[in-house]
């Protein structure tokens, strides 16, 4: 039965029991209309009883209503977002890129030698550079010239590219791993050429520019990794801005004593801005930072003398590792939905809209 049902029950009984209290105190009241209105009242009395209380059931829909919201926070606070945009600032000794789409690096201009390591093959139309003894066998190339330019860099796609600098030079190391990597070098002027280790150093002169195209390939398999170092000057650097990763890792092989000690963070520091949750994360050296599912809208790279990382876009996965710790920056629904601010402002609306509708609805009562 419905609270107005309730509500009128009592109203007839509370009306009823005034009419008896008035009669009784009558004398010539009859005693059958006293009777009457006895029974009226105790007919009423057991039909009240039998009415759920109003109250109780008034507090079972709130508490219901309380643990199916704390049900609801509950969920939202455990299930991430399933992409959050990020910003990133990034200085580091090393960088890894999983790269899903072919493309290509370049061009640079060279300041000093380029060296390339693991080339299988060369292609130039000087035909007494690939003459020379070990130029198609050695898998080294070392070249310096007075105008030297990497023209390009291309890769397959799902090629793997780490980044890495030193004191001297610039390092790319590139696998590709359903296809070759090529890289196209140009010079002009005076130039040596070696090929191999401990090859003989070559010199001529180039009055119009020549070009040379190394690349690592395999008939069956995954080709050998390619090795592409670049001379660098003290406080110089070669930059690219059109990379478009699909993941990217902080990491670096390191050695003591001569002994792979294992994949050790590169990262020296990096300072991140969470859009989605309004938060800012800054890790330090020894953070391991891994970002995956990347869709990139910026990614500007510098390799002087440290590797200076800097994009924006979305990720599926953004993680920190700080010794055995793992930690996803990814923020929750709840947190999403508390620091959202048209979030927010929808909620604010709803609420207002709530309490405009209960206001009239008592209005209505009131008037009725």
């Amino acid at each position: 039965m419905a609270a107005d049902d309730t509500t009128g029950l009592r109203d007839l009984r509370a009306g009823v029991a005034r009419r008896f209290a008035e009669r009784a105190g009558m004398a010539d009241a009859p005693l059958a209309e006293l009777r009457d209105l006895q029974e009226r009242l105790l007919l009423l009395d057991a039909a009240i009883a039998r009415l759920p209380d109003a109250g109780r059931r008034r507090r079972r829909a709130t508490w219901l209503a309380l643990v199916a919201v704390a049900a609801v926070l509950s969920l939202a606070a455990l299930i991430p977002v399933p992409s959050v945009p990020f910003s990133l600032d990034a200085e580091a000794g090393t960088v890894r890129l999983h790269l899903a789409d072919r493309g290509t690096l370049g061009p640079q201009a060279v300041a000093g030698e380029l060296r390339v390591d693991g080339y299988t093959a060369l292609e130039s139309p000087a035909a007494d550079l690939l003459g020379r003894p070990g130029a198609q066998g050695a898998g080294r190339l070392v070249i310096g010239a007075a105008r030297l330019n990497l023209r390009r860099i291309s890769y397959p796609a799902g090629a793997d590219i780490e980044l890495a600098t030193d004191a001297a030079a610039a390092i790319m190391t590139l696998h590709g791993q359903r296809g070759p990597v090529s890289v196209d070098i140009e010079w002009s002027g005076r130039a040596a050429i070696r090929f191999g280790q401990g090859g003989q150093v070559w010199q001529a002169d180039y009055p119009f520019a020549e070009r040379l195209r190394a690349l690592a390939a395999a008939p069956v398999g995954t080709p050998p990794p390619m090795i592409v170092t670049l001379a660098r000057p003290a406080q110089t650097g070669y930059s690219w801005t059109s990379l478009r990763p699909q993941a990217v890792r902080f990491v670096e092989r390191r050695l003591d004593a001569g002994t792979e000690a294992g994949i050790l963070s590169s990262l020296r520091k990096a300072h991140l801005v969470l859009q989605a949750s309004a938060a800012e994360v800054t890790l330090g050296e020894g953070n391991d930072l891994e970002l995956d599912g990347l869709e990139l809208q910026r990614c500007d790279i510098v390799l002087g003398p440290v590797v200076r990382v800097k994009m924006a876009g979305t990720a599926r996965s953004l993680l920190t590792r700080t010794g055995h710790f793992e930690r996803s920056l990814k923020p929750s629904l709840l947190e999403y939905a508390a620091r959202h601010k048209t979030v927010a402002l929808l909620w604010s609306a709803a609420l207002m809209l709530w309490g405009a509708v209960q206001w009239l609805q008592r209005l209505a009562g009131e008037g009725g």
